[in-house]
């Protein structure tokens, strides 16, 4: 049983290049709104999102302090890798690695 609850939480592991230490926060929509589901500081670009739960599925945003964010879609493979690039206050080359169902969405 401890096993099926380890496996059943998510690890959303993010790396946004070019990004400096900073906090990022994982949000889902609802009603035109957006509310946080998680909160990461990232050091050098880099932090995890995790919890001892499943997330719903569904499009979920990655948003910083900075106004920079992108869109995530979050099915029934909650442990996978983000990596992109900020530049110019933008979050391009969104490359998904561990969902089949994330990285189809971001093409």
């Amino acid at each position: 049983m401890a096993k099926e609850s380890w496996a059943q939480k998510y690890k959303i592991k993010i790396h946004l290049e070019n990004c400096t230490d900073s906090i990022a926060y994982l949000g889902h929509h609802f009603d035109g709104r957006v509310f946080v589901d998680d909160t990461i500081t990232l050091a050098k670009g880099k932090g995890i999102f995790t919890q001892h739960k499943t997330l719903p599925q569904g499009i979920y945003v990655v948003y910083l302090p900075s106004k920079q964010y992108f869109d995530i879609l979050i099915g029934k493979e909650q442990h996978f890798s983000v990596d992109a690039k900020v530049v110019d206050k933008q979050v391009e080359a969104i490359k998904i690695s561990g969902s089949k169902e994330s990285k189809v969405f971001q093409q």
